[in-house]
């Protein structure tokens, strides 16, 4: 029997990890992934608007957001995004980016933050009077990942599905359903996480001030999987509006964003 159940150590290593490859598609288990098509160009915001708070549409004379040496840099002094003029749905997003260190104004003791919306639709400032009402991945220190419902003047016409650990009330595989949930906290995200500058992740996911971080979240008929630096960390069953265009927000820090790549689904 035994020349019959021999497993060589290299094969039993290829089959864990196809096994961890298996359960959700994660991005650095594909050989063939590529992070898409860039819509920051790296010279300009072609195919992007600017929206600042009490400014309005394309008027920026601080320079919160300027393209310097092939980077979007985003002083984070003023609230408001770069909003694609193109709508999206079903596609992956590559975002690559970093904390300058500095924050500002009302966040300047706040943990550092900005954030992907997706879905977006409806007016300029509909969302707190920075944003136009979405969905979103947060980008925050020591909660990168999570769900947020940012659509405050349209709450019925936006919604999330997934399932959560009730306690916690992050994503749990296989826990309760819950719909037109007001945020999805990430996997393992700190319980004790406060809103406070320097906040810490307590598994170590999120890098440093001044390093690269990679976020890249796909959107598939309605589901959603975000993964940070290569674990999966959340997940969506199920979101309304499906299509919508992307923003990039401004909000009290500084950061700046070498990749931001899109493919379609």
């Amino acid at each position: 029997m035994k020349k019959y159940i021999r497993l060589t150590l290299c094969t039993v290593i290829s089959m864990l990890a196809l096994s961890a490859c298996s359960t959700v598609s994660n991005p650095s288990c594909d050989k063939s992934a590529n992070s898409g098509t860039p819509i920051f160009n790296g010279k300009n915001l072609d195919g992007w608007e600017t929206y600042i708070s009490k400014r309005g549409v394309d008027k920026d004379p601080n320079g919160v957001f300027r393209v310097v040496d092939g980077e979007l840099v985003i002083s984070g002094e003023e609230f408001g995004g770069i909003i694609t003029k193109e709508e999206f749905e079903n596609f992956k997003i590559v975002l690559e980016f970093k904390w300058r260190g500095d924050t500002h104004g009302k966040r300047a003791k706040k943990a550092r933050d900005s954030g992907l919306l997706f879905a977006s639709n409806g007016e300029y400032g509909s969302c707190f009077g920075s944003w136009i009402n979405g969905l979103e991945v947060n980008i925050i220190e020591g909660a990168i990942g999570d769900f947020i419902h940012a659509a405050p003047t349209a709450k019925n016409d936006f919604y999330m599905i997934s399932e959560i650990n009730p306690q916690t009330g992050e994503y749990m595989r296989g826990g309760k359903k819950a719909e037109k949930l007001p945020a999805i906290r990430r996997i393992g995200r700190n319980p004790e996480w406060k809103d406070v500058i320097d906040a810490k992740d307590t598994n170590g996911l999120e890098k440093p001030v001044g390093e690269w971080n990679r976020l890249e979240c796909t959107f598939k008929d309605g589901k959603v999987d975000v993964f940070l630096n290569g674990k999966h960390v959340n997940h969506l069953d199920d979101y309304f509006p499906r299509k919508g265009k992307l923003q990039i927000q401004s909000e009290g820090a500084g950061i700046v964003y070498r990749k931001i790549d899109v493919e379609k689904l």
